[in-house]
C-alpha cells in the first residue's frame, strides 16, 4: 500500500502524486502529539487545555474512515493539538496553509450578516480534500480526508463535536 503528501502549495501536482492514496486500514496505530510540550516551559494549564481537545478529537482517525489526519489549531497557525496516520507528514504545513484561508473567509462571513457565520470550508484536491470546521473564538479544526472518504459523514462527525470543543475554549 502507497501513500503520498497532499501537495504543497506552488507544486505541480502531477509531479508529486502520481497516484492517489490508498484506504487507510483500520489497525493503524496513532500518536497524539501536543503543540505545547512541558518541556519548552508551557504551564500545566496549557497543557490540560491542550489534552482536553485531544482527548474529544482523539477517535477521529478511527471513526471517520479515510480521515489522514486532522489538526485543532488557532486562526495565526498555531497548532494546539494535532494526529495523523503514518507517513501523512502534510497535515501541518496544510493547517498553516488553511489558517490564512480561514481568517480570509471569517473576515468575508462579517460582510454576508445574513446569512450569518461561516462554519465549514471545503478544499478539493487531486490527492484528497480538507474540511475546515469553523469554532469559536478564531478556533478550527482542518480534517485531511483520501479521495474516497465520505466527506458528508465526515462534516457531521465534526458538527457533533463541535458544541463540546466549544464549551472547552470557554
Amino acid at each position: 500500500m502507497t501513500r503520498t503528501k497532499l501537495p504543497m502549495y506552488g507544486e505541480p501536482i502531477a509531479a508529486r502524486h502520481p497516484h492517489r492514496f490508498a484506504p487507510c486500514p483500520p489497525f493503524i496505530i496513532f500518536q497524539i502529539s501536543v503543540a505545547h510540550p512541558a518541556s519548552e516551559g508551557a504551564s500545566r494549564g496549557e497543557d490540560r487545555v491542550a489534552m482536553s481537545f485531544a482527548k474529544i478529537l482523539s477517535r477521529t482517525l478511527v471513526d471517520v474512515p479515510g480521515t489522514l489526519g486532522w489538526a485543532f489549531l488557532a486562526d495565526d497557525g498555531e497548532i494546539i493539538v494535532q494526529d495523523a496516520q503514518r507517513g501523512v507528514e502534510s497535515v501541518p504545513l496544510l493547517a498553516a496553509y488553511h489558517s490564512i484561508t480561514v481568517g480570509n473567509y471569517r473576515r468575508l462571513g462579517s460582510l454576508a450578516a445574513e446569512l450569518g457565520d461561516i462554519r465549514s470550508i471545503v478544499c478539493g484536491y487531486e490527492a484528497g480534500t480538507c474540511l475546515l470546521k469553523l469554532l469559536k473564538e478564531n478556533y478550527f479544526i482542518i480534517l485531511v480526508l483520501a479521495p474516497d472518504a465520505n466527506l458528508g459523514f465526515a462534516m457531521q462527525f465534526l458538527d457533533a463535536l463541535t458544541p463540546r470543543l466549544n464549551s472547552e475554549i470557554g
